[in-house]
C-alpha cells in the first residue's frame, strides 16, 4: 500500500503548482424586449453561473464569478487574467495565469454574430443595455474572439472556452449587421470551444428550470465524467442535449432541435479531476479480484469506479454498459428510445435491414457503434431460471419446430410463468421489447434473411426474418 501511495504522490502530484483558474460570467438582467431592443430578460443565467463557479470550485478551480457585467467589467475581468491590470485588490495574483496553468472562461448570457471587415464575429451581450441592432453590439457587447484570443497568447497550458449564448433568432429580425442564429465558429489554436448551439440554431433556456439546457448537461456530466478528457465530455454533452431537443419537439413542445457544436484544438488530455489517478485505482482493483475479467484497454470505456457493477456488466449514466466477459459496449436503449440518466424512455422503433444501416452512429461520444453479429446478440440473452443456453434454429434445415418438440426453446416454458421476459438483464438495458431484434449477420445460404434473437423466449432463428422485416435493434461497439 505505501508503494502504491509513493506511486500516486511521483506520478500525479505536479512538480509546479499549476492553478485552475476560471472567469465566470452570468448576464440575465436585460430590458424588456420592443422595438429598439432585440434582448429580453433570461431566466437562467444567473444560477448557471453559480452552480458553474460551485462545481468548479469542487474541482479546485480559483473562480472570477461576475453576475450582469457590463462591458468594461468583462474586458477588466479577461484582462486581470492575463495579467494586464496592476489593482492587487480587484485582481489578487491568485487569477493571474502562469507557465503551465489551466484557464477557463464560461458565459451564459445573450450573444450574436455581427457582420464586421469580411466576416462574422461573435459578441456577448453586457447586461443592462438594449440592442436596437448590430452596431449596439459591437459597441456595448464584448468580442468572443478578442477573448479567446487572449487566451490563446496567455502561458496557460490549457485553454477552454464554453459559450452558453445565442439565444434569440435575431437575424430574423431584419436588423442591419446581425448575423445568423448561433454563433460563429473561431477556430481555436491550441484551445477548445463549445458552443451551446450549433449554426443557425439557438441555445434553449429554461424558464421553469434551474438551469438551461447546455447548461444542465455540462453539469451533470461534468460530475459524472471528471475523470474522462475534457474532449469526451463535450462530446458526451452534444448528444444529450440533442436528444432532449429531439425528444421535447416530437413530444409537441415548443422548442427546435439544438445540437451543441465544439472546436477541440487541444494538445494532449485534460480531465478537470485528473485523468490518470483513477486509472491506477482501477488497476489495483483488478488485480485483487479475481473476477470478473478486467475491460479491455481498447474498448476505451470509463473506468469501472464511474459505472455500477450489474452481473457480468458495468452500466453507466451515460446509457452505455459494457460486457466484462466480452469487452463489448452496448447501447442500454433500444434504437428510438432515449436515454433520460436513470431509464429508457419512449418507444423502440422498428426498421428493416436498409434503414438500419444509415442510422447514425454517433452516441455518448464514441462515433463507431454498429448493428451487432448474430454471436455478439446471443452474448445478451439472460435466462431467469438458470437455464444456461437457448436452443437455435440456425441448423434447423427444415424449419419444422413440430419435430423438435424435445429440444428446450429458449429459456424453456411459458414466459413470465417460468421464466421472466424479456430474456435479457433487465437493470442494465430496462424497458426493453420482448420482441425480435435484428443481427447484421445473413443466413449462409442467402443475402436476404437475416438472423435475429426472439427476446421473448430467448431463442434465436435464421429462418425468416427477410431485410426487408422491420424489427428491434440495439447498437454495440467494439470487437468484431
Amino acid at each position: 500500500m505505501k508503494k502504491l501511495i509513493l506511486l500516486y504522490l511521483l506520478l500525479f502530484t505536479p512538480l509546479s503548482a499549476a492553478k485552475q483558474i476560471a472567469l465566470v460570467i452570468g448576464n440575465e438582467n436585460y430590458p424588456q424586449i420592443s422595438q429598439r431592443n432585440l434582448f429580453g430578460p433570461l431566466p437562467n443565467p444567473h444560477e448557471d453561473a453559480k452552480d458553474m463557479k460551485d462545481l468548479l470550485a469542487s474541482y479546485g478551480f480559483q473562480v472570477y464569478l461576475l453576475k450582469d457585467a457590463g462591458k468594461s467589467q468583462m474586458e477588466y475581468a479577461v484582462n486581470c487574467l492575463i495579467g494586464l491590470e496592476s489593482n492587487r485588490r480587484k485582481c489578487p495574483p491568485r487569477y493571474r495565469i502562469a507557465a503551465g496553468d489551466t484557464v477557463l472562461f464560461y458565459y451564459s448570457g445573450h450573444g450574436a454574430q455581427v457582420w464586421e471587415t469580411g466576416d462574422y464575429y461573435n459578441y456577448l451581450a453586457a447586461a443592462n443595455r438594449a440592442y436596437a441592432d448590430g452596431v449596439d453590439l459591437q459597441t456595448y457587447g464584448l468580442n468572443a474572439h478578442w477573448i479567446l484570443g487572449k487566451l490563446e497568447n496567455s502561458p496557460a497550458k490549457v485553454k477552454l472556452m464554453f459559450l452558453d449564448a445565442c439565444r434569440n433568432r435575431i437575424a430574423e429580425s431584419g436588423k442591419k449587421g446581425m448575423g445568423a442564429a448561433g454563433f460563429a465558429l473561431m477556430q481555436p489554436d491550441g484551445a477548445l470551444v463549445s458552443y451551446a448551439a450549433g449554426s443557425n440554431q439557438i441555445a434553449w433556456g429554461r424558464p421553469r428550470e434551474r438551469n438551461s439546457l447546455y447548461t444542465r448537461y455540462l453539469l451533470q456530466i461534468l460530475k459524472q465524467q471528471a475523470n474522462q478528457p475534457i474532449s469526451r465530455v463535450v462530446k458526451l454533452v452534444r448528444d444529450a442535449v440533442f436528444l432532449q431537443t429531439q425528444k421535447d419537439k416530437r413530444a409537441g413542445k415548443r422548442v427546435e432541435i439544438q445540437k451543441p457544436k465544439n472546436e477541440d484544438d487541444l494538445i494532449g488530455d485534460y480531465c478537470m479531476a485528473g485523468c490518470g489517478a483513477i486509472a491506477l485505482v482501477q488497476e489495483k482493483q483488478e488485480q485483487q479480484s479475481a473476477q470478473p475479467q478486467a475491460v479491455p484497454e481498447t474498448t476505451r470505456t470509463p473506468s469501472q469506479a464511474q459505472g455500477q457493477r450489474i452481473k457480468h456488466y458495468v452500466a453507466y449514466a451515460n446509457g452505455t454498459a459494457v460486457d466484462t466477459k466480452t469487452g463489448l459496449m452496448w447501447m442500454r436503449c433500444a434504437v428510438g428510445q432515449e436515454w433520460d440518466g436513470v431509464t429508457c424512455q419512449g418507444e423502440a422503433k422498428k426498421m428493416d435491414w436498409d434503414t438500419a444501416k444509415q442510422q447514425s452512429t454517433s452516441y455518448a461520444g464514441y462515433e463507431d457503434w454498429r448493428i451487432p453479429t448474430i454471436e455478439e446478440l446471443r452474448s445478451l440473452v439472460y435466462c431467469s431460471n438458470g437455464k444456461p443456453n437457448y436452443f437455435s434454429m440456425a441448423n434447423d434445415t427444415d424449419n419444422d419446430w413440430s419435430n423438435d418438440v424435445a429440444i428446450d426453446w429458449g429459456c424453456a416454458g411459458n414466459p413470465g410463468k417460468d421464466h421472466k421476459y424479456p430474456t435479457i438483464v433487465q437493470t442494465v438495458f430496462p424497458n426493453t421489447p420482448s420482441s425480435l431484434f435484428r443481427s447484421d449477420s445473413f443466413h449462409d445460404s442467402s443475402s436476404s434473411i437475416l438472423q435475429y434473437i426472439n427476446f421473448l423466449y430467448g431463442f434465436d432463428s435464421n429462418a425468416i426474418l427477410l431485410r426487408s422485416t422491420s424489427v428491434h435493434m440495439r447498437l454495440v461497439r467494439g470487437r468484431q
